[in-house]
């Protein structure tokens, strides 16, 4: 739906990636059914996904309105599995596979993902923060049950995003840090260039970006004297032009 929805999920995605119980078992905006994907591999996964995205718009203005974004993390467990081990001789879980385990392993991986998305300080965990600024509710939510049995949480965060960027330019700011990190990546490279040309689009003048920021028509940016001319106007005749200095001022005329 946007590049800001594609940025948090990615961004939030990757964070997550090898940080929780889950393992690298991370899966972005998956659509199969969640049984399908429990038959594959029973052992607990992450879905992430974004959904309703509302936009606080004037007038055309698209790109730049403020927006809140939910933001979705699906946890799974159909199966469960020790933790702890060789690196942590001190600390060492025993979760059974029975339902209380489930719920249990479920409860963990909720509080790991939640300290990767606020205190985590690796690149993906940061440009997460930036792109949402501002987090306005967090809903948790007890997901669906078949049998064999398994439990699942939906946390649903509705965020304040980072506006679109703007059409014709180059990426800039948070936009450029997040392709730089992709370039480093060695699991998202491949999307650097496609998001950095997707940014980019066609190159525009000027005067043709500011209609873009302003959402206006192309006779209303005629009407401030600025663009090409639409078809079958004539080009202003030079009447006057007034150069105001310090001590002067000079009246240029044809």
């Amino acid at each position: 739906m946007s590049l800001t929805a594609f940025a948090i999920r990615t961004c939030l995605w990757r964070a997550l990636y090898g940080r929780t119980y889950a393992e690298t078992r991370v899966h972005d905006s998956d659509v199969q059914p969640i049984a399908e994907m429990l038959s594959a591999d029973p052992l607990p996964f992450l879905i992430v996904s974004t959904d309703d995205d509302i936009a606080e718009v004037e007038g055309h203005r698209f790109s730049e309105a403020g927006r809140k974004l939910d933001v979705v993390i699906e946890i799974v467990v159909a199966a469960v599995h020790n933790v702890g081990g060789e690196g942590d001789p001190d600390y060492k879980l025993i979760i059974p596979a029975t339902d209380d385990g489930f719920e249990t392993t479920v409860n963990f991986i909720g509080r790991q993902a939640m300290r990767v998305m606020q205190a985590d300080d690796s690149v993906w965990a940061d440009l997460f923060r930036s792109f949402t600024p501002g987090a306005k509710r967090m809903v948790s939510k007890r997901g669906a049950e078949t049998k064999p049995r398994y439990a699942a949480r939906q946390i649903v965060v509705t965020c304040d995003t980072l506006c679109e960027p703007a059409f014709g330019e180059e990426p800039a700011d948070e936009w450029a840090r997040l392709i730089a990190a992709m370039q480093d990546d060695t699991i998202l490279a491949p999307y650097a260039p496609v998001l950095a040309a997707e940014i980019r689009g066609e190159v525009l003048p000027d005067w043709k970006r500011l209609q873009a920021a302003l959402g206006a028509t192309r006779a209303g940016v005629s009407a401030l004297g600025l663009g090409s001319l639409l078809p079958g106007e004539a080009p202003a005749t030079f009447q006057q032009a007034v150069i105001a200095g310090d001590v002067s001022i000079v009246v240029v005329t044809p």
